[in-house]
Parts: structure tokens; sequence; C-alpha cells
């Protein structure tokens, strides 16, 4: 076993993950989230919301749309009920692919408001989904399961 192995296989013992060129040190992470508020009473996790259907994970299921952000993208039900309404409308010839990259080029090209330094309120245009074409989103970047940045879009008064 050479050096560099050794490293990663000790490192690997110790809780580093490393996410996209991102390395987290999780053991250090949990130490201070315990020493701040104590025993964890309930974690619901980004994958069990995935799992559940709460979230849609458009990284997996949809990459080429999402070769713009380096980090991992989900969208929340709600956004994803409009997405499968406006394609349902056969009227306006709308696919999920190109929704879906309306929305993800949008989120960084239509943006109107940047509440904080993680968080971006943007407007898209998406016909077929009743008499409001143009709508409100939200995306914001914060840690995933592993502590590394993912991407969550959704609508303004979801968090």
């Amino acid at each position: 076993m050479n050096a560099q192995t050794q490293t990663d296989s000790q490192q690997a013992g110790r809780g580093v993950q490393e996410s996209r060129n991102h390395r987290f040190d999780t053991t250090t992470a949990d130490n201070i989230l315990h020493e701040l508020f104590g025993e964890v009473i309930y974690n619901y996790s980004r994958a069990q919301a995935i799992e559940d259907g709460v979230l849609v994970d458009l990284s997996t299921n949809y990459p080429s749309e999402c070769r713009m952000y380096k980090f991992p993208v989900a969208c929340t039900s709600a956004i994803w009920a409009l997405v499968e309404q406006t394609v349902a409308n056969k009227r306006h010839c709308n696919s999920v692919e190109g929704v879906i990259w309306d929305i993800l080029y949008m989120s960084q090209r239509g943006v109107i408001a940047r509440p904080d330094d993680r968080t971006v309120l943007f407007k898209v245009i998406i016909t077929g989904t009743g008499r409001k074409n143009t709508h409100t989103f939200k995306a914001i970047c914060g840690p995933g399961d592993d502590l590394a940045p993912v991407i969550t879009i959704m609508l303004p008064e979801e968090d």
C-alpha cells in the first residue's frame, strides 16, 4: 500500500468524505453539532426525501440538463407537479427535459433577488400550467447529507 492509499484509508476511517473535489470532515462537523444542540431527536435526510418523493433528484434523472451545475440538483414535489402539468398539456408541446432546462437556465440567468448568500429568487416562463405563465422560484445551495453542497429548487414559500 503506498503512502497516498494509506492516507486516504486513514481519512476515510476518521469520517473524511470527498464530493466532487470538496473535502469535508464529517466527524468534526458531527461533534460540533452535537456540542451545540445535543442528541439528534430525528433526522430526515435528503436521500430519504428523494426516496419518499418529497424531492425529485434532477441530477440523476436528467444529467444532461443539469450539466450547468457542478453540484447535485433536486426540486421539490411542488415544482415537479408544475413540470408534469405543463408536459401533460399537449397544446404547448413541452417536454420534461425542456422544462427542466428552462428552470435550471433561468435559475442562473433570471435572478430577481438574492435574499442571502445561498439563496436566489428567479422568474421562469412555463406555458401550459394554467393562466399563470410566469413563475417565481427559489434556488438554495446548502449542505447535503454528507455536508457537500447541493442545490434545491422550490417555490418561494417552501423551505
